[in-house]
């Protein structure tokens, strides 16, 4: 198992938007090595790295949301944007067609 510490410093780089490289470069890791262990998606790197990448990935959608519900035009056009594509790739995937 990892050291905790870094798991949690991965989890916190990549919720904040930094790009694999930087992460690595941050944390003092191999650039390389943290890009091949990310393609691997049951390493405790990639877990952790995509974990607190789509945590505020979430927090912003959830905004985008509520702000689009109080009548924001902008969160509305995105809101409908994000909505189409998650419905194209539901199709592309061939889930929920009768649903959507």
């Amino acid at each position: 198992m990892e050291d905790l510490n870094l798991l949690d410093a991965i989890k916190r780089l990549s919720a904040a938007g930094y790009t694999p490289e930087q992460t690595a470069f941050r944390l003092g890791l191999d650039k390389d090595d943290f890009n091949r262990r990310l393609s691997v998606g049951e390493d405790e790197w990639s877990v952790a790295y995509f974990t607190g990448f789509n945590s505020i990935e979430l927090v912003i959608r959830e905004s985008v949301f509520n702000l689009a519900a109080s009548g924001s035009s902008p969160a509305q056009t995105l809101a409908v944007k994000i909505l189409e594509d998650t419905r194209k790739t539901l199709r592309k995937d061939g889930i929920g067609e009768n649903e959507i």
